[in-house]
């Protein structure tokens, strides 16, 4: 549940900043902005956080009545009216599945449910195994059907339009300069630097990682121990087919740093997967990777942005 948000709010200065705020989909957000009057700040940081509720609301795979559990349960028989916003976010998913040839893929949550880490929905129709995204139909700006039995699973890209869309509502206000971080999804307006630290599993790096961001987000990834990249929680979040190889390089974290979250959420299941590979689709979004191996370290793909990395203690 999200707390209560007067309880966290506190001014420092002409920067409102509103602290850690739990939410259903198992993150955290908190958000700053720069504004002209403490109750510019509150306003326009009160309307960014009811707009992340609300996608919260609209593509939860848990909640029953929310648009996503509708269509897992309708979709294949019926078109089924949703928001827009979620249809917003199944079409970029979509056209990311087209440009990744399908290792980005939002209806593989049977494989979720069957390996325990989704809950199984209230759907009378199994789920068809050879179903993929190319079984989605957009039939409008508010309604989707499925061309067979499926089950989507928005996850990560949905909390990175949130982080998207919150930004947006955010500097709708009367405020400066804005940042959003859900959980390692980060976003960050013009005006500002925010030195986000990268959430390596201390399995995989003894050293810590920083990134400096403005203008632009940021979203990470990483395999399980078992080496598979669908898997949710706090690390492994998001849609991905997995890979039939693996190798010493093939990634094992990934942050990706995009003009827009929902694009920089989704291309790191990309990076999982195909590894350097990836790299053309990384261009054709201006995005960058910063990827760790099992044996090379960090490494960028394409190499044009930097890291810094710290030793701990």
């Amino acid at each position: 549940m999200l707390t209560d948000r007067a309880a966290v709010i506190r001014s420092r200065a002409a920067l409102q900043r509103v602290g850690w705020l739990e939410l259903h989909l198992g993150t955290r957000v908190e958000i700053s902005c720069r504004a002209g009057s403490n109750d510019a700040g509150r306003a326009a940081v009160a309307a960014a956080f009811a707009e992340i509720q609300d996608i919260h609301r609209l593509m939860s795979f848990h909640q029953a009545n929310s648009d996503v559990s509708r269509l897992n349960r309708l979709a294949a028989r019926q078109p089924v009216e949703v928001d827009p916003r979620t249809v917003a976010v199944i079409r970029s998913a979509c056209e990311l599945s087209r440009s990744s040839q399908g290792h980005f893929d939002i209806t593989t949550a049977a494989e979720l449910v069957s390996r325990g880490h989704l809950p199984r929905p209230a759907s009378s129709d199994a789920p068809d195994p050879e179903a993929t995204w190319r079984d989605i139909e957009i039939v409008s700006d508010n309604a989707v059907a499925f061309r067979r039995p499926l089950w989507l699973d928005l996850g990560g890209i949905a909390k990175g339009f949130a982080v998207d869309r919150a930004l947006q509502r955010c500097m709708a206000g009367e405020v400066e300069a804005c940042v959003v971080n859900a959980g390692g999804d980060c976003r960050v307006s013009d005006g500002l630097t925010a030195s986000v630290t990268l959430d390596v599993p201390s399995r995989l790096a003894k050293d810590t990682a920083t990134i400096e961001l403005s203008a632009g987000s940021i979203a990470s990834s990483c395999t399980d121990p078992a080496g598979s990249a669908n898997v949710t929680g706090p690390h492994y979040n998001g849609s991905t087919r997995r890979p039939l190889t693996r190798s010493p390089r093939t990634p094992a974290f990934v942050s990706v740093l995009a003009d827009d979250c929902i694009v920089a959420d989704a291309l790191t299941k990309v990076v999982l997967s195909l590894g350097d590979a990836a790299r053309p689709i990384l261009a054709s979004r201006g995005a960058t990777a910063f990827v760790l191996d099992e044996t090379t370290g960090w490494r960028q793909i394409p190499a044009v942005r930097s890291i810094r990395r710290d030793a701990h203690g």
